[in-house]
């Protein structure tokens, strides 16, 4: 992976909403936008600027783990690389149920 400066400064939610997530309009906040994905279960909560650093970060919500992470996380959670998230090129995600509700 390239250098990215402020990586994790980037607007996560706007970047998510450019690969195909859209606004989960019941649990939506003018400072905490939440999104969903039909691929994915639940929804994602991202808190912008919360952190200290100027990071923002997400969780999940309505599943068995409420995983918090940032954009890193986040492609690693996923097998993908930053620079393809940011260049949009998700249009073949799948999630492979990592936050699935179901119990083994």
């Amino acid at each position: 992976m390239s250098y990215i400066p402020n990586l994790t400064a980037l607007p996560l939610h706007e970047i998510l909403l450019d690969n195909g997530y859209v606004i989960n309009k019941n649990k939506h906040s003018k400072n905490n936008p939440c999104l969903k994905h039909e691929n994915e279960e639940g929804s994602l909560v991202i808190f912008k600027n919360q952190n200290k650093d100027g990071s923002i970060s997400y969780t999940y919500k309505e599943t068995h783990t409420d995983k918090v992470g940032n954009i890193i996380t986040f492609c690693k959670d996923r097998n993908i690389s930053v620079e393809d998230l940011l260049a949009g090129k998700l249009e073949g995600y799948r999630n492979k149920k990592r936050y699935s509700t179901s119990k083994a």
